[in-house]
């Protein structure tokens, strides 16, 4: 809560539901509400986020429509022409409902993600006196690289935000290098772990039994290094488990890793759970004594958002008491400083190999680590707290 603030009536765009991913905007929307704002949520949103948003007097404003991706396009002509139809036409009803569910008096619009942030520049004309912040959820190659869309749009929509939101501790200084326009004006902020289950109180990892069990919970790809994770567990010496779950990005990839677990009769000791509902990956993550969290920074396949943040998946780990086992990017290299995990090179699968050879002979250091992993989310690591800079900042506009 802040103090001695002006109430806002602050609106907060976005284009998808936040239900299995990217659950941030949501609980920022509860907390400015808890601050003494007037907040409306407008969305596709899930019945579950809207349901969570007026438990917590957020005026949650649900339209239809989401934006289809790329994903939904294969590399035909024809799928292609259809794709750009129904892009074009769905974000021109996106606005037409926009038009006729915003408030009639805003004082902050928000955009949230790379599609919503776009509509922030059309509602300068019509909410002159609005001030307006970018909150991008993730960070995309052409935005560094000062082309295309954003060269068009983006940079013109972004010259008149007062504030840029990265996500999960994001390199700001080196952001505002590659587009000085921007400097002065970025924040950087903790994106929430937990935020659909916020009152959940995780189960001790002293009741997990042994052996050294392992969770990965997200995209199956080749950028995640899952193949390097799994030639170590075949070639170490321990018995060790793994609890795979996610969404299925490259299909041929994930055959691949289904043929490795046959081939080395791994079956017993790796689980693929496919993706699940968001609200099971508590039990996943709990289930394990550890998570893993690999992304090859070096590796030219691998996302700039992974390069330059942390995943949530680290911060939903570290909050449920659970260390992590992480590639060695820059991004994290807090893990490995403040004692929350361990950092690995794992382009050199013996390095770990070796690591999960030394914590499966010793349990009492991996529970020393999760006990001050979730010391770590209670003090600061929580939203309210990393938010608090943000909202701050909202308050005095």
């Amino acid at each position: 809560m802040i103090h001695g603030s002006e109430q806002k009536r602050i609106a907060i765009l976005s284009l998808k539901d936040h239900e299995y991913s990217d659950p941030q905007p949501v609980y920022l929307a509860a907390t400015l509400a808890d601050d003494g704002h007037n907040v409306t949520f407008i969305a596709p949103l899930s019945q579950q986020a809207m349901e969570y948003l007026r438990s917590l007097n957020v005026s949650a404003v649900k339209i239809a429509h989401r934006l289809p991706t790329k994903q939904h396009a294969s590399r035909s002509l024809f799928a292609r022409a259809r794709f750009l139809l129904q892009y074009i036409i769905t974000y021109a009803i996106y606005c037409i409902q926009l038009v006729f569910v915003m408030p009639q008096s805003v004082d902050v619009i928000i955009g949230t993600d790379r599609y919503a942030d776009r509509v922030v520049w059309l509602f300068r004309h019509l909410w002159p006196g609005a001030r307006h912040i970018v909150y991008l959820l993730e960070l995309y190659e052409h935005y560094l690289e000062n082309r295309g869309w954003f060269k068009l749009v983006d940079r013109r929509m972004w010259g008149h935000a007062e504030m840029i939101i990265l996500p999960n501790s994001a390199r700001c200084e080196w952001f505002e290098r590659q587009l000085p326009f921007l400097v002065g004006r970025t924040r950087s902020l903790l994106n929430c772990p937990l935020s659909t289950w916020p009152n959940h109180i995780p189960r001790p990892i002293t009741e997990r039994p042994w052996p050294l069990t392992l969770s990965y919970i997200g995209s199956i790809s080749p950028s995640t290094g899952l193949h390097f994770l799994l030639e170590s567990i075949a070639e170490c010496r321990r018995p060790v488990r793994l609890l795979l779950a996610g969404i299925i990005r490259d299909y041929q990839y994930m055959s691949r890793l289904e043929d490795y677990v046959e081939s080395r009769e791994l079956q017993d000791r790796i689980l693929l759970l496919g993706r699940l509902p968001r609200a099971e990956i508590p039990d996943i993550i709990e289930r394990a004594h550890v998570s893993v969290a690999f992304y090859p920074w070096r590796s030219p396949k691998t996302d700039v958002n992974f390069k330059l943040c942390a995943p949530n998946k680290i911060y939903e780990s570290l909050a449920l008491g659970r260390p992590v086992i992480a590639s060695d990017n820059p991004s994290l290299a807090f893990i490995a400083e403040e004692q929350l995990g361990w950092l690995v090179d794992i382009e050199h699968p013996s390095a770990l190999r070796s690591l999960l050879e030394e914590l499966a002979d010793d349990p009492m250091a991996v529970q020393d680590v999760a006990q001050r992993a979730r010391r770590r989310f209670l003090d600061d690591m929580n939203f309210e707290a990393c938010s608090l800079n943000i909202r701050e900042a909202i308050s005095r506009m």
